[in-house]
C-alpha cells in the first residue's frame, strides 16, 4: 500500500511540476504533496479484505477561504494551498 501511495505522490508532485510548482512528497509522517508548508494535494487509501478503495484531491482553483475555519486532514500546523495560489504568488 505505501509504494501506491508513493506513486500517487510521485504523480501528483509531476503534475505540479508541470506548472513550475516545486512540490514534494513523501514528507515524515504526512501523506499528501506539499509545497513550503502548504498541503497542496491529499490522498487516501483504505484496504479491506483484499479491496483498495483509494481517492486524490488535488487543489486546482479551489476557495481555500473555508480551510481558515477546521483543521484540514488533522494537521494543525501547516495551511493548504493551491495551483492557482501558487501561481498567483510569482
Amino acid at each position: 500500500a505505501r509504494a501506491f501511495v508513493e506513486g500517487l505522490e510521485d504523480a501528483l508532485v509531476a503534475t505540479c511540476g508541470h506548472y513550475r510548482i516545486a512540490a514534494r512528497g513523501r514528507v515524515p509522517g504526512r501523506t499528501g504533496v506539499w509545497v513550503g508548508d502548504g498541503k497542496i494535494a491529499a490522498i487516501g487509501v483504505k484496504i479491506s479484505h483484499g479491496v483498495s478503495s483509494h481517492g486524490l484531491a488535488l487543489n486546482v482553483s479551489n476557495d481555500l477561504t473555508p480551510y481558515s475555519a477546521i483543521i484540514p486532514c488533522g494537521i494543525s500546523d501547516a495551511g493548504v494551498t493551491s495551483i492557482s495560489a501558487q501561481l498567483a504568488a510569482r
